[in-house]
């Protein structure tokens, strides 16, 4: 009879020992990539949410694409030269100002000149 308790102490205490190692694991280990956890906030009724408010971003999808080109400005300015037969003239030179939209919300502006 003896033998029993000895033996029901050990597994008792292995069980123990196993029991709160699976514990500690079970918390939640700091990740570089995830936000820390001040970033956010108990607000809104108890809810957590990030902060985050403003226009509904899409998800990213690779590169962002060319949505719309637009032109905003379009003015000519007067340029000296010569002509065809080597007299010297004044051209007429437009230049046009465009204004590109990506899918991500980016914006580009970028000037052509058409001689």
């Amino acid at each position: 009879m003896k033998m029993k308790s000895p033996l029901f102490t050990l597994v008792g205490m292995i069980a123990l020992v196993f029991g709160l190692s699976t514990f500690a694991e079970a918390k939640p280990k700091p990740n570089k990539k995830s936000a820390p956890r001040a970033a956010y906030e108990t607000t809104h009724r108890g809810h957590l949410h990030s902060g985050r408010h403003g226009r509904y971003t899409r998800p990213y999808y690779g590169p962002p694409r060319l949505i719309h080109t637009r032109e905003i400005s379009r003015r000519y300015i007067y340029e000296r030269g010569f002509n065809r037969y080597g007299r010297p003239t004044t051209f007429r030179v437009r230049v046009v100002t465009y204004l590109e939209t990506y899918s991500n919300g980016a914006t580009r502006t970028y000037t052509r000149v058409f001689r």
